[in-house]
């Protein structure tokens, strides 16, 4: 009974126990050891990393209450700032393990590495010191706004440079332009290996071998002009053969002038005009007469203009020619020019064999009209058959004249009105009456007038027929009309048997109708089986009879 009830005390005590580390599934045993609560087992049996976060290095050598200050283990975070106080004020985020790592705190090879992927990678110099050097690693740290041009970490170099002194040369503060990240002494501007002068001005040729000093007066270095002629201004004044200041020339020296040397010049003409036949072996200065060379002109006339003026075969000035002397003549010679006609005028059949006399009358070249008539019109007024005047024919001529020759002129009649049928052999006059062809109507009933009102089976004046002759009538002849009068009303069945006059009655065609009651009214009110009247059929009658006959 003793025992019995000593060991229901002990169970009693047990459940009345509760963990003070909140809802968690394991032994008590794997932590704890028999000898006391607060005696941990050596080692632990619990596996931390049934958690998600193992214990390793600077993690698995420290006391389970310097992270779970509170029991209760289900509530520890475990981000690494939920420990460890941020010494970086929050600058460069929250993720901690992005550089430093569980082993140890200053993790300087990893640090390294993530640097590369930064703005400033670490080459040269920079990967030596420490990150102190550049980074403040006194509270409060500066990391992400440590600046990344050269010139904010560099500026007692740049002040302390005496050769040249950068201050006084006003020098870039953008360093790398001269100097590389190895270190600061190894600027390559006078003589190293890492400054490119043609940066700022490519060095060739005879620039190659000249001094320093030649170009950079006084060791000056910025604001150094880059033009050819600041330089060599005293060289372009000295120049007399030609006299370059004299002549105007521009001052542009490049542009005659190489980097090798001042002399000689290879000026190169063609930039400026390009000198082709006779202008090749011509002499400078019959072209720029005095020596001025700057605005001479380059149009032909300028230097041709006394060759225009004397020329007579033909006299250029009194026929009005313009002076655009390249439209005839070429560099060669001014004489024996070759004038391409068909540019103005094309020269045809009569015209290639023409005198220039005959259009170009009196000389004159300049405004010569290029239309036909303005040189035939005395062809056109003296021809009588037809008389183009009286007539009123058109003055453009090539309408039915070639540049053969005037007389045999093949008239299209097609272009103005179709001849076919009996129109191919009529005679001219019979629609061309008195010789007038300017507004002849071109219409059947203006010429048919007289066959339409004289028809009389049927008589068309009377039965209001149509003056639109060709409806009926071909133009093979004005008998033998083949009207369709399915056009108008479609003949079926009885229909087509039935005398005209039966629709048509007294002879009357035009207002005929065309519904079948019309004609029909008869056999529609005489009809009794059914009474059509009485029961108020419609009278559309084809709803019901055939165009055979009316019953059935």
């Amino acid at each position: 009974m003793l025992c019995l009830g000593g060991s229901q005390v002990i169970v009693a005590a047990q459940a009345a126990t509760v963990s003070p580390h909140g809802s968690l599934d394991t032994e008590c045993s794997e932590c704890h050891t028999v000898g006391g609560w607060n005696q941990l087992r050596e080692p632990v049996l619990f596996d931390h990393a049934t958690t998600g976060f193992p214990l390793r290095f600077g993690h698995a050598k420290a006391s389970c209450v310097s992270c779970h200050e509170n029991l209760e283990f289900s509530f520890v975070a475990t981000a690494c700032a939920d420990c460890h106080e941020d010494p970086h004020a929050g600058d460069l985020g929250s993720n901690c393990e992005s550089c430093h790592s569980a082993d140890r705190w200053n993790n300087r090879r990893r640090i390294f590495d993530l640097h590369s992927a930064t703005l400033f990678p670490l080459t040269g110099a920079h990967a030596i010191p420490d990150c102190a050097s550049c980074h403040r690693e006194e509270p409060p740290f500066e990391f992400a706004a440590t600046p990344t041009n050269c010139f904010a970490c560099h500026a007692s170099d740049y002040q302390n440079a005496a050769r040249p002194d950068h201050v006084q040369q006003r020098f870039p503060t953008r360093c790398e332009e001269c100097h590389a990240p190895t270190r600061w002494q190894e600027s390559s501007f006078l003589g190293g290996a890492d400054f490119d002068h043609a940066l700022f001005f490519p060095l060739v040729d005879a620039h190659e071998r000249v001094e320093c000093a030649s170009c950079h007066v006084g060791k000056s270095f910025a604001g150094t002009p880059r033009d050819c002629f600041s330089c060599h201004r005293q060289a372009f004044e000295q120049a007399t053969n030609p006299n370059h200041r004299s002549a105007g020339f521009p001052q542009a020296c490049e542009q005659c002038h190489g980097m090798m040397a001042w002399d000689p010049a290879d000026f190169d003409h063609h930039e400026f005009f390009e000198l082709k036949g006779a202008h090749k072996e011509t002499t400078c200065d019959s072209c720029h007469t005095g020596g001025p060379y700057a605005g001479t002109s380059t149009d032909c006339y300028s230097c041709h203009r006394a060759d225009f003026e004397e020329t007579k075969d033909p006299d250029h000035q009194n026929a009005g020619f313009a002076p655009t002397c390249a439209s005839c003549h070429d560099e060669s010679t001014w004489l024996g020019a070759s004038f391409e006609h068909d540019s103005f005028f094309r020269l045809s059949g009569a015209h290639r064999k023409a005198a220039c006399g005959g259009c170009h009358q009196n000389g004159v070249f300049a405004g010569t009209p290029r239309d036909c008539f303005s040189c035939h019109q005395a062809d056109y007024d003296q021809t009588t058959n037809p008389n183009h005047a009286a007539v009123g024919f058109s003055t453009t001529c090539q309408s039915c004249h070639t540049q053969k020759n005037w007389e045999g002129a093949e008239f299209d009649h097609d272009l103005v009105f179709k001849l076919t049928g009996a129109h191919r052999s009529a005679a001219c006059e019979s629609c061309h009456q008195g010789g007038v062809y300017t507004g002849t109507p071109r219409d059947c009933f203006s010429c048919h007038q007289s066959d339409y009102d004289g028809t009389t089976d049927p008589n068309h004046m009377a039965a209001g027929f149509p003056t639109s002759c060709k409806t009926c009538h071909g133009t093979d002849r004005w008998k033998g009309a083949a009207f369709d009068h399915d056009q108008l009303f479609r003949l079926t069945g009885a229909h087509r048997k039935a005398d005209c006059d039966s629709c048509h009655q007294s002879g009357v065609y035009k207002g005929t109708p065309r519904d079948c009651v019309s004609c029909h009214q008869s056999e529609y009110d005489g009809t009794a089986d059914p009474n059509h009247v009485a029961a108020g059929f419609p009278t559309s009658c084809e709803t019901c009879h055939e165009t055979d006959r009316w019953e059935g």
